[in-house]
Parts: C-alpha cells; structure tokens; sequence
C-alpha cells in the first residue's frame, strides 16, 4: 500500500482489480494532508515497476505523498487528467480518481485485492 509521510485518519488510496489490472486510485481526502498540489510525478506507460518502488509522488504545498507500487509489472495506463479531476473533489473522501493501471508480472498478485 501507499507510503504517506504524514498521518492521515483514513487511507486515500484505494486498489481495485479490473480487466487482468490493478488499479490506483486516490481520493480527495488527499487534499487534508499536502494542501495544494505544486507537481505530480507519474510513472510512464509501458515501463514496468517494482513492489514497493515509488508509483505516484504528490508535492503539495502543505507536505508530499509518496504512494508506492504495490505489485510488480507493467504500467498499462496513466491518468493524465488524475491533477485536474481530483481538484473537484478536494477534501471528499468518498470521491476517488484512478491515476494508475498495471498489469501484473504474476497474475495471482491480483488475487488478494479482488472482493
């Protein structure tokens, strides 16, 4: 799961499985612990990842959010639109916008994040 400098009451990261991926999706909650957000920095599609390497690195103005790969293998998509969309939603923990999809090197790294 995501790595988070700061303490934050409940997780802004959610991980849902979809068509053979991964996805990373985070909520608007995020807002409370980096205020605004000053640089994003995405993986690029098609490069693969390591568990636990950095995936998605948040630099707010109040603090920075690292969010690390939770399994190995290939970046199948990347939310360019993740800044602008999730802005709407600042502070709405109910809300949650995927930034990153991965296909697993090993598909049964899927099996304990399905339902």
């Amino acid at each position: 799961m995501g790595q988070i400098k700061n303490k934050i009451s409940e997780p802004v990261e959610q991980l849902t499985v979809e068509d053979d991926a991964l996805v990373v999706n985070l909520s608007g909650k995020l807002f409370d612990s980096v205020g605004q957000i000053e640089a994003l920095d995405l993986p690029e599609e098609g490069s693969e990842v390591e568990a636990g390497d950095d995936l998605v690195i948040i630099n707010g103005t109040d603090d920075d959010l690292h969010f690390r790969a939770p399994i190995t293998g290939t970046i199948l998509e990347v939310n360019d639109l993740f800044q602008e969309e999730i802005t709407k939603f600042e502070g709405d923990p109910e809300h949650y916008e995927w930034v990153v999809k991965i296909e697993p090197q090993d598909p049964e790294d899927l099996l304990k994040f399905e339902d």
